[in-house]
């Protein structure tokens, strides 16, 4: 009788250190596959929200016309593109009758989020004009250059009469701009 008994206990005794040494471990095991895998289909479903949007992104572009195309790359340019700057401003100058007498050009372009440059970050370059106009033809300038596709910023103005001779209406400007980019 006490071997009928004892058997039965024995194994019982023998599956429950089975399931402790064996059978949690491979659970926690299995667990941690399922958090991992649930993080993957994550990742992908995610993934697949990204390429459903660049394509969605992408369908939007194409709709634009060429023209559109066009005007978006003047007022948003891939590269720093200082030199097109100053000369859409000097071509904005002179139908203005506006003559810039000197041009200084910050070679640091600023990363205007980060501070650094990043990879599809909006970045700025400046420049600084010097330019002679009578005060009406300066201001007609300043609209034109506002209205222009090229987004330009003017940080910082100042004027100085420099000519006094009588009936000379020439004022002296100094301004201040920032022009802006997409860093790559």
């Amino acid at each position: 009788m006490i071997k009928t008994f004892l058997l039965p206990i024995l194994l019982l005794g023998v599956a429950i250190g089975v399931l402790f040494m064996y059978s949690l471990p491979q659970y926690e095991i299995l667990k941690t596959k399922q958090t991992e895998k649930a993080a993957y289909e994550s990742a992908l479903a995610q993934g697949a929200e990204i390429l459903a949007l660049k394509e969605d992104l992408r369908v939007q572009y194409n709709s634009f016309s060429q023209e559109n195309r066009i005007k978006l790359q003047k007022m948003l340019p891939d590269e720093a593109d200082t030199i097109g700057a100053i000369l859409e401003t000097d071509d904005v100058a002179a139908q203005n009758g506006v003559v810039i007498t000197a041009v200084t050009d910050v070679p640091e372009t600023i990363d205007s989020r980060t501070g650094g440059r990043a990879r599809g970050a909006v970045s700025r370059s400046q420049a600084t004009y010097e330019v002679s106009s009578d005060y009406q033809s300066f201001v007609t300038f300043l609209t034109e250059l506002e209205r222009s596709l090229r987004i330009t910023d003017l940080s910082s103005l100042s004027f100085a009469v420099t000519n006094e001779e009588a009936g000379s209406s020439l004022i002296d400007f100094s301004l201040d701009t920032n022009t802006y980019w997409l860093s790559e």
